[in-house]
């Protein structure tokens, strides 16, 4: 029987600038924090399974359909073979000639999300718990946001408690 598998695909930007959140003090006291106000920003290309909640990752300077492709052929490199379905949202660059042709070459079938609808992409989750994990922290180069990523992809060991059943509230529904 082959192998098959439900994968969602997004990207996020992040910047080197500080993302400030609240923080516990003690009363009375006003925390005082050093921020850097940069614009330098890297993408970040994630696939996670819906069952399993591994990712496979990838950093990219821009969000075009270059990175898109490449991050597909990394992809389909790092789970292997066996049929993958591919949730994505209607951004651009998954949607041109070329990411739809290596899609086809390596056995990934797209599946495009209704517009203006990231609720129903896992990898939102993910992203959500990144800039958590990255607010409050200072950067003073991209090398230090790259490692800052890489970091927190290490600490969950690539993989996320979520299940595309209860993600998307599938659970609840009576049959």
């Amino acid at each position: 029987m082959e192998r098959k598998a439900l994968f969602f695909l997004d990207e996020c930007r992040t910047v080197i600038s500080t993302s400030i959140k609240k923080v516990l003090a003690k009363v009375g006291s006003k925390p005082v924090m050093r921020v850097n106000i940069g614009f330098s920003s890297i993408y970040v290309i994630l696939a996670i399974n819906a069952w399993t909640g591994e990712v496979v990752v990838s950093l990219a300077k821009r969000p075009n359909s270059e990175s898109v492709k490449y991050f597909l052929r990394y992809f389909k490199r790092r789970v292997g073979s066996g049929r993958v379905y591919m949730v994505m949202d209607n951004y651009s660059p998954h949607k041109t000639k070329g990411t739809l042709e290596v899609c086809r070459r390596k056995g990934i079938h797209p599946v495009f999300t209704p517009p203006y609808s990231p609720e129903l992409n896992m990898a939102e989750a993910v992203f959500k718990s990144l800039k958590n994990y990255m607010s409050n922290k200072i950067f003073y180069t991209i090398e230090d946001v790259k490692n800052c990523i890489k970091q927190f992809f290490e600490e969950n060991k690539y993989r996320f408690n979520l299940n595309a059943i209860t993600y998307l509230g599938l659970d609840k529904i009576e049959v």
